[in-house]
């Protein structure tokens, strides 16, 4: 029997769970893709390593997206590394109407939540956790800081 995906909302954001969710994320990242002026991916070292892979071969968009890498380790969830995402951000050309995919565990999607709530007052921001506290606490509990 195949297993069906679970899609809830919370604060009004869609929360896709279950075995066709990567379909739909691929589904939904393209359409972003289409709709954006410009598209930053923020990742850790680790996240960059094992995970960008996977999510570039499902998503070939991804190539066009501008990448900013950050050290592991909640020992970097700093105001100085934040500091760090928006330069790379502002020299990129990022502004309002851009998008930023956070993808990696509850430091990434912390810091990356937070870099985006600020950014030229507020940009929109994906999280796509890696690991099961970011999946509930970062990403479905909406808390976001540094």
């Amino acid at each position: 029997m195949a297993k069906k995906m679970q899609t809830f909302k919370i604060a009004g954001s869609p929360v896709y769970v279950g075995q066709p969710a990567l379909e739909e994320l691929r589904y939904n990242l393209t359409t972003l893709f289409a709709n954006k002026e410009s598209i930053f991916i923020l990742a850790d070292e680790n996240t960059d390593k094992h995970c960008y892979p996977l999510l570039a071969g499902i998503v070939p968009q991804m190539e066009r997206a501008y990448k900013i890498v950050i050290p592991a380790g909640e020992d970097h969830k700093t105001l100085a590394t934040c500091e760090q995402v928006w330069n790379q951000m502002a020299v990129a050309g990022a502004n309002r109407k851009s998008l930023l995919i956070n993808l990696g565990g509850g430091m990434v999607s912390d810091l990356g939540g937070f870099a985006a709530s600020v950014f030229h007052r507020g940009m929109e921001y994906v999280n796509i956790p890696t690991t099961l506290m970011s999946m509930i606490d970062a990403s479905l509990g909406g808390k976001t800081g540094v």
